[in-house]
């Protein structure tokens, strides 16, 4: 059984406190009887009840995580459970409830994740706006209201016109607030009165109230966050979640979370694991497997274009990608239709565009399509050539060949965020990526170097070969990081997706993998002389 965790307090000194858990069903927990040891009385009508309560939206991430799925559909579960603790309060007889749903920190989220937010945001006070004004709830959204859109601020104004004669209980949302935000904000509102001459700061105390900085915020009780003060409840996983699942129980109490650290760990195992198993079940297996985690990157590249406002044809885009990616198999049975693909990419593309409304901006996104096209397919595709170049291949040459690749990568970074973490000064391209370090990328680059040589003996290269080769293979590796992290700078978001639990999306994952593959091919055809697919 899940229970909405809600503290009461009678906000008097030296009167005792209880905590009520009321079941989604509006049943209390513990029964009554059980309260007596916090100094309540067992009879629910003598109790105390809070005017005002504040609660803390937090968990809807891990509570998702916790049963594989996405963290929009823990903020749906949120609202659900929301949902039971205003009839709740409705019950209890609290007038004001407060819900902190979005701070300005979380705008450093995601995009998606925030553009889903908003969205959910919007959906709701179209859904539920009737229902809170017919209960005679007033709606009063608190914070900033900079970075909102246009169309979602009209939404506010309306729900906020519609319920204001309401003068029954108030439900407060704070949307864009923050603690650090407000604090800079009331001490240069202090400081900017024309009454300087009173407090200095010696005798600047909590005893003298600071001006109010949130909007919305207020002195009245029907304000919510600024009236007697509220008790506050942290919407925990173990609390005010799951709503989405009723009957079930959750542990109460503190639960232990993973570091991140230790997410990514386990997550870029699971990860690696899957793949060196396909690898070693052969070409069947691990072709399509690699196929489909090379178009979710497209498909994050694709976003990312979005967001930059130059959004990749996708009729170009995908189907390009894959004929590039599988060029070297398709090339070994039919020669021409890589050439055809191309021809029907560039010839088509322009003059589809050449009767389009807005030319110049047709042109950006063909040309975007076919860029990222050659940035994945293309350079990706040198690594099905790599893992084919011998058939049969009982001595998994191939397979060698793309583990030294790929071991030598995430031991590369892994050493490079290290390093950079605990011995960083000095920046490194601070103006694309700003946590990479001098340091970090010395260190990176000399564990790749050094890992490759060593791996790359299992793939029949020699030792002085496998250092210069692995020396080349970390240069493009860091490169390929960074070009990576300059499309995310470019769409102003801070990660490509959402899909590795501690890395952000695929194209995360893969951006220091895209550039290798080619430098290897060309090291082994050129310098080597050995026979690869053309």
């Amino acid at each position: 059984m899940a229970y909405v965790g809600l503290t009461a307090s009678t906000g008097r000194t030296g009167v005792g406190v209880a905590t009520l858990h009321w079941d989604l069903r509006g049943h209390r927990y513990p029964p009554a009887g059980d309260l007596t040891s916090s100094g309540a009385n067992d009879n629910r009508g003598e109790m105390q009840v809070p005017r005002h309560i504040a609660i803390i939206m937090d968990g809807n991430g891990r509570w998702a995580r916790a049963r594989g799925k996405r963290r929009l559909e823990g903020h749906r579960a949120g609202l659900k459970a929301i949902r039971q603790v205003l009839r709740a309060c409705d019950e209890l007889g609290v007038s004001v409830l407060s819900l902190y749903a979005f701070s300005t920190e979380n705008w450093t989220r995601p995009r998606t994740e925030v553009d889903g937010l908003m969205r959910l945001f919007s959906q709701t006070l179209d859904r539920e706006i009737d229902e809170l004004n017919s209960e005679g709830v007033q709606l009063r959204i608190t914070g900033r209201r900079d970075g909102l859109s246009p169309r979602l601020l009209r939404k506010i104004e309306a729900a906020e016109a519609l319920t204001r004669p309401n003068q029954g209980r108030v439900l407060n949302l704070l949307i864009n607030y923050g603690g650090r935000a407000e604090i800079v904000d009331a001490v240069k509102t202090l400081l900017a009165s024309p009454r300087r001459s009173g407090p200095t700061s010696r005798k600047l105390t909590w005893s003298r109230r600071l001006p109010h900085s949130t909007p919305g915020s207020g002195n009245s009780a029907a304000s919510g966050t600024r009236s007697r003060r509220p008790v506050r409840s942290v919407a925990s996983p173990e609390t005010i979640q799951p709503a989405a699942a009723p009957t079930e129980a959750l542990p109460a109490g503190p639960r232990r979370t993973m570091s991140p650290l230790m997410v990514r760990v386990l997550s870029a195992t699971v990860l690696v694991a899957l793949i060196l198993s396909s690898l070693a079940a052969g070409p069947a297996v691990a072709l399509p497997l690699l196929t489909v985690l090379i178009m979710v990157g497209t498909w994050e590249f694709y976003v990312i274009t979005r967001r930059m406002g130059v959004a990749a044809a996708p009729w170009v885009l995908f189907p390009l990608t894959l004929v590039l990616l599988f060029r070297f198999q398709i090339d070994a049975v039919f020669p021409q239709v890589v050439p055809l693909a191309l021809t029907i990419a560039i010839g088509v593309g322009l003059a589809g565009y050449l009767v389009a409304r807005q030319p110049v901006d047709g042109m950006s996104r063909w040309a975007m399509a076919v860029a990222g096209s050659l940035y994945l397919g293309w350079m990706l595709g040198f690594y099905f050539a790599l893992y084919t170049t011998h058939q049969p291949d009982p001595a998994r040459i191939g397979t060698a060949l793309l583990l030294a690749l790929a071991g030598s990568t995430v031991l590369g970074d892994t050493a490079a965020l290290l390093a950079g973490t605990r011995f960083g000064r000095h920046p490194f391209f601070p103006g694309i990526s700003p946590n990479k370090t001098i340091e970090g990328a010395v260190a990176g680059f000399a564990v790749q170097a050094l890992v490759f040589a060593v791996m790359g003996l299992l793939a029949d290269i020699p030792l002085v070969h496998g250092v210069v080769l692995g020396s080349l293979v970390a240069v493009a590796a860091q490169a390929g990081d960074l070009v990576e992290s300059q499309f995310k700078r470019a769409a102003k978001v801070k990660d490509a997706g959402s899909l590795v639990p501690g890395h952000g999306g695929m194209l995360d994952r893969i951006d220091s993998l895209i550039l290798i593959s080619a430098v290897a091919y060309y090291y082994l055809e050129l310098v080597l002389h050995v026979k690869l697919p053309q």
